[in-house]
């Protein structure tokens, strides 16, 4: 189950990118302890998440409710 959820319209592209980069970094940085490469692991997947949903909703435009 998910602790946190984010509206897609919420979401900045800038921002995700930019957590998708720091995630990256922290994995890239050399050796972790268990917790904190699962940790890592799971900060990227959100980032990459995140930036899916950004990309899709800036690429299709707001969607209406009705």
């Amino acid at each position: 189950m998910a602790e946190t959820a984010d509206m897609a319209s919420e979401i900045d592209l800038e921002k995700a990118q930019e957590a998708r980069r720091e995630a990256e970094k922290a994995l890239e940085s050399g050796y972790h302890e268990g917790a904190d490469l699962s940790m890592a692991r799971a900060a990227l997947q959100a980032a990459l998440l995140r930036e899916r949903v950004a990309q899709r909703r800036h690429r299709e435009g707001p969607r209406r409710r009705g």
